[in-house]
């Protein structure tokens, strides 16, 4: 059964066109994790933290194309106009077998028998048995399954603590990552808050119940934070980021609407595409006491007042306080069409050729 919020942007992938798409998105994860390890510079963007959230995504898609890739009945649907990502519908069913098949051990001589009766088949009758090749799937994915050393993204991916060093009212920092339901792309999160109970930060399931609450579904930061600081007391966010990795634009899975798609069909290659990746910061300016500002947050509650820049367009469309964006695109793409990238007074562009 298909989720009941598709629309039409998403196309569905038969067998052909999902083996060239996983392909594609191969790349396009090669090309991410490059992007994490030599591209960020920031304190609190460190690699790692976006490195561990892109290594998720690749595992989901080793998944995902073992779980479709060829399957004869189902289909995988692609958010074709918005993220090229696949549908959050097939990244919940996958958390749910998951679960269910956790403790399930696979025979490796299961395996083995069938490769043998496979390659058996194709050298003596000279054709390939799409059956055959769909027990093995299955199979593997199931071992896969059972085998998980890293766990891949689900729709909050939990809340992970760093630079904790135990004393009251001090910094601390925390990342999580969503794959958004609205509009099926990764979104990173950091966040530096003051902390004021006693008790260990790790042990505040509170807070993560909080971050997965208010992530999960947003599609503006400002709530977020919003929501963070109105009901938990104890937490005081400063500093609240997110990265959105995408949308990616292809000349295979995107819709001819889109600037960059458009731009990769006139001038690139088959298999080009270009990575859009939005940074998006909030600041804290400052806190004052909730007397009479908002009946949300109680009236003996101190709130934070987030910095909005009015005088950047996009900023204050997005309501943040500033917001960086990175394009990611073939070299010889970049080099045919000229693109460039301006960067305004913040630098705050940037064109990455791979």
């Amino acid at each position: 059964m298909k989720p009941s919020y598709a629309n039409a942007d998403m196309a569905p992938l038969k067998q052909e066109s999902m083996l060239n798409y996983f392909a594609h998105m191969e790349r396009v994860s090669s090309v991410l994790q490059n992007y994490a390890q030599h591209y960020l510079d920031d304190e609190i963007w460190t690699a790692d933290i976006v490195s561990s959230y892109i290594s998720r995504l690749t595992e989901t898609l080793a998944l995902l194309k073992l779980r479709y890739g060829v399957n004869a009945v189902e289909t995988l649907d692609i958010d074709m106009k918005l993220s090229g990502m696949p549908h959050r519908f097939h990244i919940d069913r996958l958390t749910r077998e998951i679960n269910n098949y956790k403790s399930v051990q696979i025979d490796e001589s299961v395996i083995h028998a069938l490769k043998q009766q496979l390659v058996e088949i194709i050298f003596t009758q000279q054709f390939c048995s799409k059956t055959m090749l769909e027990n093995i799937a299955v199979q593997l994915y199931r071992q896969k399954l059972g085998a998980l050393t890293m766990q891949p993204l689900t729709a909050f991916n939990g809340c992970y603590f760093s630079d904790v060093s135990g004393e009251k009212n001090s910094l601390y920092k925390c990342h999580w990552s969503c794959y958004d339901a609205s509009e099926n792309l990764v979104h990173i999160y950091v966040m530096l808050f003051e902390y004021d109970l006693e008790q260990p930060l790790q042990n505040s399931s509170d807070l993560v119940a909080l971050l997965e609450k208010n992530c999960s579904n947003q599609m503006h930061l400002l709530p977020v934070a919003r929501g963070i600081d109105r009901d938990l007391y104890h937490v005081h966010p400063k500093y609240v980021g997110r990265k959105i990795i995408g949308p990616i634009s292809s000349r295979r899975f995107s819709v001819e609407d889109r600037v960059l798609t458009n731009l990769i069909r006139q001038h690139g290659q088959e298999d080009d595409f270009c990575i859009e990746i939005f940074t998006e910061h909030l600041y804290s300016s400052g806190e004052m006491p909730n007397v009479g500002v908002d009946e949300q947050f109680d009236d003996n509650q101190v709130i934070q007042i987030f910095y909005i820049n009015r005088s950047d367009a996009a900023a204050a469309d997005r309501g943040v306080s500033r917001v960086d964006r990175d394009l990611l695109m073939p070299h010889a793409l970049a080099q045919v069409t000229g693109v460039k990238m301006n960067a305004g007074i913040q630098k705050n562009n940037q064109l990455i050729t791979f």
